[in-house]
């Protein structure tokens, strides 16, 4: 049963024009507990509209694809064409080969070394040519057939893959040690650059802001880094005042937000969300722009 509409975060630009959708680029992020969606104009390069819906009883992914029908229709962006479609996964079932290891055949056993992989789950990798490995994950044969069903073209790629990507690229410019952090629904990736060299990289799962903040020490205490003197810098729905970021001042010197970067621009209407909510989106249509 598909849960009630209430979208978390809805605006749309007032020159939006459903008739016009083969020339916007869709990004659309499914994860457990919601889903959020980001429609750029292709020929502008600005981001045109934004929509997120968040609530505890999205835990199944044909439920939350459901979901996202009802919010399309919504819009009447029901059975539009898009001049691209990427589909962004977002679950914990994911895990990072070394090229020298990986062999595609054997996605499955990998994966099951670390994750429990769903009985009707297909397991799919991302090639992270930039730090010489694979990111295996898995997703249900369902949401992927249903995907496809609608747009046949559509790009699947995990968010995990996406944060990697962009802050490789980010992290290549410093020669300092740097921590970034996405943080998702209740878990938060964590990745360590040193010289610009991914180190370190996990998944951590929280319930509270003291988890949250113990999980972040942690992995810095046993990166031999101080906290004190290292760059964390945090992306996904979180806020500057929120309590997590207030505790973590406390024992961080220099906390603050990943910026986007500035290939597209965000329309006036969206400019109030904070950018830091649609990060990932955003780096997927930045680089089709």
């Amino acid at each position: 049963m598909t849960t009630s509409l209430h979208p978390y975060i809805s605006k749309f630009d007032e020159g939006f024009d459903v008739g016009k959708t083969q020339e916007y680029r869709i990004a659309i992020q499914f994860t457990l507990g919601g889903f959020s969606y980001l429609i750029m104009d292709a020929g502008t390069n600005v981001i045109v509209a934004m929509e997120s819906y968040l609530s505890d009883d999205l835990t199944d992914e044909k439920d939350i694809f459901n979901t996202f029908e009802k919010a399309l229709a919504l819009n009447k962006l029901n059975g539009k064409k898009f001049q691209s479609v990427t589909c962004i996964i977002g679950n914990r079932n994911y895990a990072l080969i070394p090229n020298e290891l990986f062999d595609e055949k054997e996605s499955s056993k990998y994966l099951g070394f670390l994750h429990t992989i769903p009985q009707n789950g297909l397991v799919l990798n991302d090639n992270l040519s930039e730090n010489e490995c694979h990111g295996i994950y898995s997703v249900s044969n369902c949401l992927i057939e249903k995907i496809k069903g609608i747009w046949p073209d559509a790009k699947i790629v995990h968010e995990s893959s996406i944060f990697l990507r962009h802050i490789t690229k980010v992290a290549n410019l410093f020669a300092t040690t740097r921590v970034y952090v996405y943080v998702k629904n209740r878990s938060f990736d964590m990745a360590i650059f040193k010289n610009g060299n991914l180190s370190f990289f996990n998944n951590f799962k929280f319930n509270t802001k003291d988890d949250f903040l113990y999980f972040l020490m942690f992995a810095i205490e046993q990166q031999k880094m101080s906290a004190y003197e290292t760059s964390v810098c945090v992306s996904g729905m979180i806020l500057g005042s929120s309590e997590i970021m207030k505790l973590c001042e406390r024992y961080i010197k220099d906390i603050r937000f990943i910026k986007n970067g500035d290939t597209i621009k965000v329309s006036e209407a969206l400019k109030e969300i904070p950018s830091q909510y649609y990060y990932i989106p955003y780096q997927v249509l930045q680089c089709e722009s």
